[in-house]
């Protein structure tokens, strides 16, 4: 697996701290290296359930004010949220 830190986890940690949840765990998984713009898959255990739409729309929140910062802008994402524990 992955680093534990980066830019993607510390949104999902924003993210997740405005819906009053934290983030337990989380890693960088592996990405598909064929694909570009690349893709960024995070592996995380959060304190609570959480609805895959509140969530996405966190993240698309953070990511936008992330992204209007000129020091340390990131790129557009498309971001997308999936509960693996929903497949289960």
């Amino acid at each position: 697996m992955g680093d534990t830190e980066g830019p993607v986890i510390n949104a999902m940690k924003d993210a997740l701290s405005r819906l009053g949840i934290s983030l337990e765990e989380a890693q960088y998984g592996p990405s598909p290296s064929e694909v570009f713009p690349s893709w960024y898959i995070v592996l995380a255990t959060t304190s609570a359930d959480i609805d895959e739409v509140d969530l996405r729309n966190a993240l698309d929140e953070v990511w936008a004010a992330m992204a209007s910062q000129p020091e340390d802008s990131v790129p557009a994402a498309d971001i997308q949220v999936d509960d693996q524990d929903a497949e289960d």
